[in-house]
């Protein structure tokens, strides 16, 4: 006999009256007691719940006091009924099951449960599921933007990524929390080719791809957990711990091996032709095999891999650098005996290799474009007779950044004479030696292509349109759009023709054409690169290298860097006025990174940093930050917008209610890290010139060094015993 079958009849009843009673009881409860006990029901009398219409049953508004009682009236149901009914007298007396900021007590572990996975994991899990990350649709309004006419594209992201799948995402905190974190410390990539777009997205090692052509939602890249990703628009090549893997355009079998096609599903990459390599990677552990990597570089179907044992080559005019070989896999560069790159230079049909002060160059001569002096077709490499830190390269020409200088070579295209940059050539000249481009002013940005050359100088933007008339813009632009130029700040002004001249206006533009060119010198200690890629709005600021987000981290270690070098004093006057608005005693992009709008805070919980433009704010920059903002302050330049209201977010926002360590941010968990990093900038914030301590004295902690983080004390004991202990030769 089944239970239910010998249970009093009034168990329906019972379990009808509580459900009645908890529509009202519970309307401001999380946890949806209802519907556990609909559920309860289904179980354990494998029926539905009656709907119940008659007006003299309505229950009025009760207490969760007496539906807890109602509860525990019940008798034992069904096992799997128990459970949900168990479940909602939990929620009653004790609160929904929390996803995050769960409280243990000494000796007790997480429960075994998806929300208890560490955030890379929980974002894996939910992509997997078919959760759509995208919840502002930026895929899909990219490609409409770059590929307007491709609405069939369109109609296959929608099919993708669809609205319904964002709403996983809000089923718990800790989901919504990974979401945030994977989009802020994670990694995207898009582009859109021809009919296709492409996309990837990567956080915690896991990897998941979208291609228009070949996948119907984004699909976990079957490979180990990746380091890092190098893409050039139809091809990828990932660095994993167990090797190099790629995917994408294979036609001309820049990925090393056969098949050909437009779309090759990741594959581990081999070097069965290129025997150093092999040998060194075997010597390397099994999950240590992204070592043999030191970088790729890849250009339109060609894969260059930069490994200890030398560098490799496959794909389109692989002859031209490696000699003849088969060219369906990779192959050694043709240098010779004994060079062993340490540095890849590459444009288009240009490569130059570098081991210490010696540089090799390579790529197509047939204008005479690798500036040896004569023209002929290339295979292999040969030593150059310049120094190169950075090339352009076109179908004849090839354009050299070197100390200061910018070198043309090649077949003359008529931009260049017509703005008297190569006197003495014509349209269809052959400069067979590299010739200086004679600008009229020190060039620090340069921006090229068939009907314009545009160029930035110390506080002005020149452009030469393709009748080679000249006019500039008062301001050094980060990015343009025909007549539309990019202000610092990030303003669009347009340039408006009048019967006085020309005018500038406000303008708002989305199409962007990037200044990348740095013309310095990789190894100057001054360099600040000018520009980030080109097709991304970015800001100025320090950054890790010349492809890298502007990042609060990063701006710490300059400053601290220049000042334990002792080269501050001669650096500030002449290479931080990328900080500076209209006066050079307030650098702006520090001072931009204190916001409360990005991360929906009130204006009495102060205003923390974030670390870089539109992301949230976060407790640990006010360290990050805030040391720079110290180390600058000491030589005279201000930059935090208010340290009091730093103090006020890190003091009111970074509590956790129930007491115990800080957060980053308001909702988020408490940690050790952003206890320490807290309090360190807390510190900061109170000693900046112009400061005082918000709120009580207690609130007032002990100083700390700008330059190394910790106390000054401390400072002066190592300072000390190095003096002391000093080894002089």
């Amino acid at each position: 006999m089944t239970i239910h079958s010998s249970l009093p009849v009034d168990v329906k009843a019972a379990l009808i009256g509580a459900y009645q009673l908890s529509t009202t009881a519970t309307a401001r409860i999380p946890g949806d007691i209802p519907s556990l006990l609909q559920h309860a029901y289904y179980r354990n009398f494998n029926a539905h719940m009656p709907t119940i219409h008659d007006a003299e049953t309505t229950v009025t508004p009760a207490s969760t006091t007496s539906l807890e009682y109602l509860i525990t009236t019940i008798p034992p149901l069904e096992p799997a009924a128990q459970v949900l009914l168990d479940r909602a007298r939990s929620i009653l007396t004790s609160g929904p099951p929390l996803s995050m900021n769960v409280e243990l007590a000494e000796g007790e572990e997480l429960p075994a449960a998806l929300h208890t996975l560490n955030q890379g994991a929980v974002w894996a899990c939910l992509l997997g599921g078919g959760a759509n990350p995208d919840l502002e649709d930026r895929v899909l309004e990219r490609t409409r933007e770059e590929r307007a006419d491709e609405t069939e594209i369109h109609e296959k992201i929608r099919k993708m990524l669809t609205p319904e799948a964002k709403c996983l995402w809000f089923l718990c905190r800790k989901f919504f929390f990974s979401l945030n974190v994977a989009e802020k410390d994670g990694e995207s990539y898009q582009s859109n080719v021809y009919d296709v777009c492409y996309h990837h997205r990567m956080y915690m090692g896991r990897l998941f791809m979208l291609d228009t052509a070949n996948h119907t939602a984004l699909t976990r890249a079957r490979i180990p957990r990746t380091l890092e990703v190098f893409s050039d628009k139809f091809t990828h090549v990932a660095r994993t711990p167990k090797g190099l893997w790629g995917w994408g355009d294979n036609s001309w079998c820049q990925l090393g091996h056969e098949p050909i096609r437009w779309f090759q599903p990741p594959t581990r990459l081999t070097f069965p032709a290129c025997p150093m390599v092999v040998e060194l990677e075997a010597t390397l552990p099994v999950w240590e095999k992204h070592k043999l990597v030191l970088d790729v570089v890849m250009y339109s179907q060609r894969v260059i891999i930069l490994t200890p044992a030398g560098a490799v080559v496959a794909g389109q005019d692989c002859e031209m650098f490696a000699g003849t070989v088969d060219e369906t896999q990779f192959n050694p560069l043709a240098v010779p005996g004994g060079f062993v790159p340490d540095r890849i230079i590459s444009d288009e049909g240009c490569v130059v290799i570098s081991m210490g002060d010696r540089q090799l160059i390579g790529g197509r001569n047939d204008a005479g474009q690798l500036g040896l002096g004569y023209k002929c077709d290339m295979s292999g490499f040969t030593d150059i007779p310049f120094s190169v830190d950075r090339v352009v390269s076109k179908a004849a020409f090839n354009i050299y950044f070197c100390a200061g200088q910018i070198l043309f070579a090649g077949e003359v295209d008529r931009m260049f004479p017509g703005a008297k940059l190569l006197p003495g050539f014509v349209w269809g000249d052959e400069c067979l030696t590299p010739t200086p481009l004679r600008f009229p002013m020190r060039v620090k940005g340069l921006y090229y292509d068939y009907s314009q050359l545009v160029w930035t100088s110390s506080g002005v933007t020149v452009v030469c349109d393709h009748e080679f008339k000249s006019y500039e813009v008062g301001f050094e632009a980060s990015s343009f759009a025909g007549d539309q130029f990019q202000h610092h700040t990030g303003q669009w002004f347009k340039r408006v023709a009048g019967a006085g001249g020309a005018a500038l206006t406000e303008a708002d533009s989305s199409v962007i054409g990037s200044f990348d060119r740095d013309i310095r010198r990789p190894d100057d200690p001054r360099r600040l690169p000018l520009h980030p890629r080109a097709g991304a709005r970015q800001t100025w600021a320090i950054l890790i290298s010349i492809h890298a987000v502007s990042h609060g981290a990063a701006l710490t270690c300059e400053p601290s860097t220049l000042v334990i070098s002792g080269k501050i004093a001669g650096i500030l006057s002449s290479e931080l006025v990328w900080l500076t608005s209209s006066s050079p005693a307030r650098p702006r992009w520090p001072g931009r990174r204190q916001a409360t709008a990005v991360c929906g805070l009130s204006a009495d919980r102060g205003s923390g940093f974030n670390g870089r433009t539109n992301e949230v704010v976060d407790g640990c920059y006010s360290t990050w930050l805030g040391m720079a903002c110290g180390v600058l302050a000491r030589h005279g330049y201000s930059t935090i917008t208010d340290p009091v209201a730093l103090q006020r977010y890190l003091l009111a926002a970074c509590q956790c209610p129930g007491g115990g360590l800080l957060l980053d941010k308001p909702d988020c968990s408490r940690d050790a890290y952003h206890t320490c990093y807290n309090l360190c900038g807390l510190s900061m914030a109170q000693l900046l010139p112009g400061a005082r301590v918000y709120g009580d004295a207690s609130n007032s902690v002990g100083p700390t060094d700008p330059r190394f983080n910790v106390k000054p004390g401390a400072v002066a004991a190592i300072e000390a015993w190095t003096r002391a202990n000093i080894i002089r030769s």
